[in-house]
């Protein structure tokens, strides 16, 4: 569970091909059937490999998925669960190894294998299908921008096969994702409201970032397209599914209103269980999310636009609405404890904060309230959620024009080349670009751990990242507890005057 373990593995001559030739791998004779598969030994080597991939990129490179994922997924499961759990973490290795900008060869023969399970509401193999595509999305949406010479350096080292697989991805994956669209209202109206499936909703939650993974690339292939052609046909799929998922969307938050507000409730509030609780917030989390990526969308006509404006402005309104009565609650328990809280908390910030947000209105000290607890909670590798917060002045401006506190932070952020190392990082380990000039974004990550390398220095300064910030940062930035190379007397007691102001 090491980058270095993970490359002695990956590297050693005998010791991984001898495994996976005893577990995974086919035989010779081409026969897929489960009778290849070692039920025993299946699910182990496929956890390891999984761990191997998480660790570095080079180990995830050594891995011969094409050998052994295709075949394994191939095989009609049917009643066998343990088979279907095999195939549930093949689906995973392979989304690792698309986060990485790897494992392209082969992905055409899925699309046909995935539609019996994206079109049911039950197969246990939906989420992973969806989120696989969405990883595969993500890359394409980096290989679509044409005007980036690092981007076409990249494309052009790709063999041909796989460039017809950039060129073809959104083609192919068109049906699907619009299949999603126009089914997520009717597959959340099959839901009892008394008793939420966790399952249900975890495929209702990997139908959404399939979609609007779907939207960004497009998006994408729309704005850096040569031919007005090509500009013409995108746009118009974006139209026509954000029309499919509008009307979706309307079923999901009006017409079952009474049970899209109790799972609001459920999202905000300590669940029953850490299952319901992730898979709670993992819909609700994918729902913002994608209405966020939407509604960035230059691709839109005027017309759709407005209609779906008109949802999201319904959904901005129920949330803060309900955001303002729990303020007020005396007996309400908040959990910033789990990791899939916070995200959930981030993207909620990010979606309900907005330009026509007044700083006077009862809704803006809640979110700035949020936002203040939800930073002191922040770990590392959560740089680049803390750093769009800190982007945001109006959360820290109160007198002024323009934010000291975020000014403070934000260079803290980029101090020094590791902190810029690790803030890169973290904006790509979240499915972003990253903060350098290439914009390479997955193609250009080298670990899913939270900590990007640390090269060996001497300097210690130089090692220490700026989270945890910890519960109390606010008082300790009061206390004078943040550290700077040069003389900021007068801008420390800006800082504190700003903080004071803020927390009366």
């Amino acid at each position: 569970r090491s980058p270095g373990a993970a490359s002695a593995i990956a590297r050693h001559a005998t010791l991984l091909p001898s495994l996976l030739q005893k577990t995974v791998m086919p035989p010779s004779n081409g026969i897929t059937s489960s009778n290849f598969l070692n039920p025993a030994a299946t699910l182990p080597i496929l956890f390891l490999l999984n761990d191997l991939a998480r660790q570095s990129r080079y180990a995830a490179s050594r891995i011969p998925y094409a050998n052994f994922l295709p075949p394994l997924l191939g095989i009609d499961a049917g009643g066998d669960q343990q088979l279907v759990k095999a195939q549930k973490w093949a689906l995973v290795l392979w989304r690792k190894l698309l986060r990485y900008g790897l494992g392209f060869s082969g992905l055409p023969s899925l699309v046909s294998l995935s539609i019996k399970h994206i079109n049911s509401d039950s197969s246990p193999l939906a989420t992973g299908y969806c989120t696989l595509f969405a990883a595969w999305l993500d890359c394409i949406k980096i290989v679509g921008k044409t005007y980036n010479e690092q981007v076409n350096r990249l494309k052009s080292s790709f063999n041909n096969n796989v460039r017809e697989t950039f060129s073809s991805t959104l083609t192919w994956l068109e049906p699907s994702v619009r299949q999603c669209a126009e089914t997520l209202g009717k597959d959340w109206a099959k839901k009892n409201k008394d008793d939420y499936n966790t399952n249900a909703l975890s495929v209702l939650a990997s139908k959404m970032r399939f979609i609007g993974s779907f939207v960004s690339a497009a998006s994408a292939s729309s704005s850096s397209s040569n031919s007005n052609n090509n500009t013409v046909e995108s746009e118009s799929i974006i139209d026509r599914l954000v029309l499919l998922l509008t009307d979706s969307l309307s079923q999901i938050i009006t017409t079952s209103n009474d049970a899209f507000y109790e799972l609001l409730h459920k999202s905000i509030v300590v669940q029953k269980s850490i299952r319901e609780g992730v898979m709670i917030c993992a819909f609700m989390n994918e729902l913002l999310m994608l209405c966020s990526t939407i509604e960035s969308s230059s691709s839109l006509s005027k017309e759709v636009s407005s209609k779906f404006s008109a949802i999201v402005n319904r959904l901005r309104t129920t949330i803060l609405n309900y955001l303002i009565s729990l303020s007020s609650s005396d007996d309400t328990t908040l959990t910033f404890r789990y990791d899939w809280t916070k995200v959930y908390y981030f993207s909620m910030i990010k979606f309900l904060l907005t330009e026509s947000t007044e700083q006077q209105q009862p809704s803006f000290v809640v979110l700035r309230s949020f936002a203040i607890n939800l930073i002191g909670r922040f770990r590392l590798g959560d740089e680049a959620k803390a750093a769009i917060l800190f982007s945001k002045e109006e959360l820290f401006c109160t007198t002024l024009d323009t934010s000291p506190i975020s000014f403070v932070f934000m260079r803290e952020l980029c101090r020094t080349d590791l902190h810029r190392k690790q803030l890169d990082h973290s904006f790509k380990i979240q499915r972003g670009y990253g903060i350098t000039a290439d914009e390479l974004g997955p193609f250009a990550l080298e670990s899913l751990l939270s900590e990007t390398e640390t090269p060996p220095n001497n300097n210690k300064r130089d090692h220490g990242h700026l989270l945890p910030l910890g519960k109390p940062w606010l008082w300790q930035v009061l206390s004078g507890f943040i550290t700077d190379n040069t003389s900021t007397t007068d801008a420390e007691i800006v800082v504190e005057e700003e903080v004071v102001t803020i927390v009366d």
